[in-house]
């Protein structure tokens, strides 16, 4: 074996090698990522990073104002509803009528938060501007099955349903 072909074969056995764990870390990363974005439970770093992420403090009587009024929509009296998705996944929401109700409106919750902690602070404008309300819970949410979320991708199909 020449000196040439030794060295190509060493600077092969480098990249190869290089190129397997760079391979084997984009593999852990992603499967962290979708893990983070997908599962029911948020991860722990998430948890630890709380407001930190934002890059900002909340404004604290926004935040007070916002879990006050999604506890008083909470509390409220409704009719708990539910189905079962396309796919097998049990589906709940709470049915809010209103009295002269004018349209019906499905009210759907953002990325691991709750239906009344988001709408809490607009179900009363709803009520007053004659509006009946399904909040509905997404998969992998509150008392919604399903382990994982699916951004609209599966939901589309919930709603229609």
């Amino acid at each position: 074996m020449t000196s040439s072909s030794k060295i190509i074969i060493k600077w092969g056995g480098i990249l190869a090698g290089s190129a397997a764990i760079a391979s084997v870390s984009a593999f852990i990363t992603t499967r962290y990522l979708l893990k983070m974005a997908v599962d029911r439970e948020e991860p722990k770093l998430m948890k630890l990073a709380g407001k930190r992420v934002a890059g900002f403090a909340e404004d604290d009587s926004f935040f007070k104002a916002r879990l006050d009024a999604g506890d008083r929509l909470s509390k409220k009296e409704s009719e708990t509803v539910d189905i079962t998705s396309h796919d097998g996944i049990l589906l709940v929401g709470h049915w809010i009528p209103a009295v002269n109700a004018k349209r019906i409106l499905i009210a759907v919750h953002g990325w691991r938060a709750s239906w009344y902690e988001t709408f809490g602070i607009v179900s009363d404008s709803w009520m007053e501007n004659d509006c009946s309300v399904l909040y509905i819970e997404q998969r992998a949410h509150d008392n919604s099955g399903g382990e994982y979320m699916g951004f609209g991708l599966t939901e589309r199909f919930d709603c229609v349903r």
